[in-house]
């Protein structure tokens, strides 16, 4: 039995996602600038600083690709998801990151 999506399922899906993508990016672009006070603002209007795109939140993207300052200064400033951090860390074999993390 086959089962066919109608459009009306598939575009809030759409939005939503759409709305994530651009939410994980602002986050990671002020991290990477660590823009402290500006993320602080988006983060106190009701941002998730833990939002996925995909199967990364911002924290994770950033210890998969072995970015430690970053990782640190989301869980540092901001209590990003430790849990991420160390799974992604471990997905992108970033060992001496993820004892790093196990270790704080």
């Amino acid at each position: 039995m086959h089962f066919k999506r109608s459009p009306l399922t598939i575009q809030p899906m759409i939005v939503i996602s759409h709305c994530n993508s651009r939410m994980f990016i602002t986050i990671c672009k002020l991290t990477l600038a660590r823009d402290y006070k500006e993320l602080s603002t988006l983060v106190a209007s009701g941002s998730d600083i833990n939002t996925m795109l995909e199967d990364y939140s911002p924290v994770g993207y950033f210890a998969t690709t072995n970015d430690k300052q970053s990782v640190d200064f989301l869980l540092d400033h901001f209590n990003a998801n430790l849990k991420d951090a160390v799974l992604c860390a471990a997905w992108g074999c970033h060992f001496d990151l993820m004892h790093h993390l196990l270790d704080i």
